[in-house]
């Protein structure tokens, strides 16, 4: 099942334009997980791309409507804090492949010989992910913050921006385990919540580490000896800085992680999308137990690269699931997939 066609048609061999993706490489180096450049300074790249396309030899995307074919994809691309860059890029892929902007966050395409017909969906608000994900048969596009796995954030602001609103764990979308590790100090400084606080009654007490079914990934990976089935049984630090464990998140990166309480309390059901990119940090690690349905395309590490344009290219050319995961890898060796049904 691995490697199930998405669609039937052949894939295509074409790339977005390698000169356009460079002109946006100097935004990329300078910010995490999103752009923290002024939205007019966005706007005029994002002309001058355009303007530039023909000239790189970029087909216009143009093909006649089939006299007969398969209904057009439903794709949603929802967003949160922070994806300014990821958004930009989708536009420029969208006006470069021929798509027609109907109106606000609502682009299609009338399909192809290469490329299916379909119709997009941008929506970066809590309504917006929760009609995407149970929607029958949907192409679902996240991108933002994965927040340690409490759940996700839905605010425009660009990345580093304080977002005062979030100060609780309630205040997050949350779509969360029964346990989450965090780091208190990063999320306050980092991640941009100054207000966010943790109450007592928030902190797990003597919390397990296990694998998460299907995956195969641990779910609190750390260097103090605790493997699966076992129990941390020691809290350390005081104030921001408490901690159950370090956790291993790759070669010299650890982390002090504190187990709190999580929750799915705002996660819709039942799932009814046919495949989800959940572009965060770590998605497997930090969801996966919690998206068992239809195709589940996740990260295992830090993800700083938009690459959700790869991921609708080849699925809307048809392209083999283990195709399109190669091609995410080559842009950030950090993605995975699951077929669950």
């Amino acid at each position: 099942m691995r490697n199930r066609l998405v669609r039937g048609a052949e894939p295509q061999k074409k790339t977005f334009p390698g000169r356009a993706w460079e002109r946006v490489n100097s935004i990329k180096k300078s910010n995490k997980l999103g752009s923290s450049v002024p939205l007019c300074v966005c706007a005029s790249i994002l002309l001058c791309l355009c303007a530039f396309l023909p000239l790189l030899g970029c087909s216009d995307g143009s093909g006649e409507d089939p006299e007969s074919g398969p209904e057009p994809l439903q794709i949603f691309f929802t967003y949160g804090y922070p994806a300014n860059l990821a958004v930009l890029l989708l536009d420029v892929y969208l006006l470069n492949l021929g798509a027609v902007h109907v109106d606000r966050g609502h682009w299609t395409y009338p399909g192809s010989e290469e490329v299916a017909a379909f119709e997009l969906y941008v929506d970066n608000t809590p309504e917006g992910f929760s009609r995407a994900i149970t929607t029958p048969d949907a192409i679902v596009v996240w991108f933002g913050h994965s927040n340690f796995g409490l759940g996700l954030t839905f605010d425009s602001k660009m990345d580093h921006s304080a977002v005062g609103k979030i100060q609780t764990i309630d205040d997050f979308y949350n779509i969360a385990p029964p346990q989450v590790a965090v780091n208190i100090r990063h999320m306050r400084e980092t991640h941009a919540y100054p207000n966010l606080e943790f109450r007592e009654s928030d902190i797990v007490k003597s919390p397990k580490n296990y694998i998460i079914p299907d995956l195969d990934i641990e779910r609190f990976p750390n260097i103090d000896g605790v493997g699966p089935g076992e129990t941390f049984r020691y809290l350390r630090g005081e104030g921001y800085d408490r901690y159950h464990y370090m956790a291993d998140r790759g070669p010299g990166d650890f982390f002090p992680m504190l187990v709190v309480r999580g929750g799915a309390a705002d996660l819709p059901t039942p799932l009814r999308y046919r495949i989800f990119f959940f572009h965060g940090c770590f998605t497997g690690h930090y969801f996966g137990e919690l998206f068992r349905h239809g195709v589940l395309f996740y990260t295992l590490a830090t993800a700083n690269e938009p690459t959700e344009w790869v991921f609708l290219d080849g699925v809307i050319r048809g392209q083999p699931y283990d195709q399109i995961k190669d091609r995410l890898n080559a842009r950030e060796n950090v993605y995975d997939y699951h077929v669950y049904d």
